[in-house]
């Protein structure tokens, strides 16, 4: 039985409708999370894992696949990017005091690089290069925030595309920067792609519906056994 404790309770609601009214966003997801999310907050209700990120987080059954590990959130909206993911994180993770965080996010950050290809712009190396290096501290901001929160977070790898276009290796490359962030905080990278492509790297394996990008059921059942065997060794503290 959960008892509401009158001042947490108004307390969340001031840090979270200020004017009485409106919500973080105008998205409905963000709406129907805030209410969530004051079922966790204000019952102060022990959370294992929140995971957090786009359209492929959305979709995934992260608490079934994860529920032995306690109780588990999925913070995941469709479409969105790094920047957008950072102004709801204190409220869709960081207020919800879990005991570890998973952040996959970063592929749609490459669409408005792939819109200008698409309208005849020649990209340069110089637009890889401050893409790469914003997303750098994109993911830096995220780190920060949670360590100072004192929630331990780890960061997933982007998934690989099966359009094969100039995406593919922009993709290798943010990840490269992921890791590259990880080893410099001390963050746990969670590499998917290796486990969603073939021997060479770059093709995607048969994991995804036709869209080249979202997986299906065996997609996550791979992404399930790379997480889970992460988690199983840093139980055992074993740390590679």
């Amino acid at each position: 039985m959960y008892t509401v404790n009158e001042r947490d309770f108004e307390k969340f609601v001031a840090d979270n409708y200020p004017d009485g009214e409106t919500f973080l966003t105008h998205s409905e997801k963000r709406e129907r999370f805030n209410r969530q999310n004051s079922q966790i907050v204000v019952n102060k209700i022990p959370v294992a894992i929140v995971f957090i990120g786009d359209s492929i987080t959305e979709a995934w059954e992260t608490g079934l696949y994860f529920g032995r590990y306690g109780n588990i959130v999925n913070r995941g909206i469709g479409g969105e990017r790094l920047s957008e993911l950072t102004v709801r994180f204190k409220a869709d993770c960081l207020d919800l005091k879990p005991s570890l965080c998973v952040l996959a996010s970063g592929i749609n950050d490459t669409y408005p690089l792939y819109k200008r290809q698409e309208a005849g712009e020649t990209l340069t190396e110089e637009d890889y290069s401050a893409f790469l290096t914003e997303k750098e501290g994109e993911y830096d901001k995220l780190i920060a925030m949670a360590r100072k929160n004192g929630t331990e977070i780890w960061l997933a790898s982007v998934l690989p595309l099966g359009t094969h276009d100039f995406r593919t290796e922009l993709i290798l490359r943010l990840n490269e920067r992921i890791k590259a962030v990880c080893a410099r905080t001390g963050a746990t990278y969670i590499d998917y792609h290796s486990a969603l492509t073939e021997s060479d790297g770059k093709t995607l394996k048969n994991v995804t519906f036709g869209d080249m990008l979202h997986p299906h059921v065996k997609g996550y059942n791979v992404m399930y056994g790379v997480l889970e065997s992460v988690i199983e060794k840093k139980k055992r503290g074993v740390t590679r």
